[in-house]
């Protein structure tokens, strides 16, 4: 089995994996000053029952990277492989340079392309919100990179006194009645509508209908005020980091 860690800036991501068959996930906060015992600890539980045979992460956290590469081999027993953007992923890249692409984002459109074809556009909304486009020939054809839903709700509250934290939900309408309200409609359709703009001029440029996969830690919340995500997928990032593992070690 495998041990499939997806090291965000907010989240860490983990899930076993039978093959390409994922057989638990689970999450915990980043804490990029965390020491390999405290990533052990996040870990153990699960591995108790699902004890793996390797090891796989991709992160875009490098200060934390020692910390992972630690807890693997003095407290659990294996030697990680990390995956890097500029390993052998079976796509053509048009990005230059293609090792400057996020770790993560490749993760998305090859778990994309294994999971659902092309053309595409793949939606991350993570700590940054992320979209990438997958041409009708399977070629990935750059993206855009966007502030993310946490980071700005935490900047604005953050500089006005009067707001306050919301619970996430749907309105059910644009003209909020009450502050309350008011955030909720600027967070979901405000971010709602920045996707669909995008995923618009995304189409126009490919020059296609492309399908639109959503995932990251807000899709659940955002992605059912968008018209044009035709798919939720949570894990995506950690099912693309499966089968970028797989061809690795293939």
């Amino acid at each position: 089995m495998l041990l499939a860690l997806d090291v965000g800036n907010t989240n860490i991501v983990a899930g076993i994996y039978q093959g390409t068959e994922r057989l638990v996930t689970w999450r915990f906060d980043t804490v990029r000053s965390a020491t390999p015992e405290a990533l052990a600890e996040n870990l153990l539980p699960a591995l108790a029952k699902y004890p793996p045979a390797e090891i796989a992460i991709a992160s875009v956290v490098p200060p934390l990277e020692e910390a992972l590469r630690l807890c693997c081999q003095q407290l659990l027993g294996y030697s990680p492989l990390f995956v890097r953007s500029e390993c052998e992923s079976g796509i053509r890249l048009h990005y230059s340079p293609p090792a400057s692409l996020g770790v993560d984002r490749l993760c998305n459109v090859v778990g994309c392309v294994e999971k659902y074809g092309y053309p595409a556009i793949v939606i991350d909304f993570g700590t940054a919100t992320k979209l990438e486009a997958v041409a009708e020939n399977g070629d990935y054809l750059g993206g855009a990179i966007l502030p993310g839903i946490g980071v700005s709700i935490e900047a604005l509250l953050s500089r006005a006194a009067r707001l306050f934290e919301i619970e996430w939900k749907i309105p059910e309408r644009a003209i909020g009645h009450s502050s309350e309200e008011a955030l909720q409609s600027g967070f979901v359709y405000g971010f709602a509508g920045q996707a669909e703009y995008l995923i618009q001029k995304f189409r126009e440029e490919m020059g296609c209908r492309a399908q639109v996969i959503a995932t990251g830690g807000h899709a659940p919340q955002i992605a059912p005020a968008c018209p044009s995500i035709d798919v939720l997928d949570p894990f995506l990032t950690l099912d693309g980091l499966c089968h970028l593992y797989a061809r690795q070690k293939g």
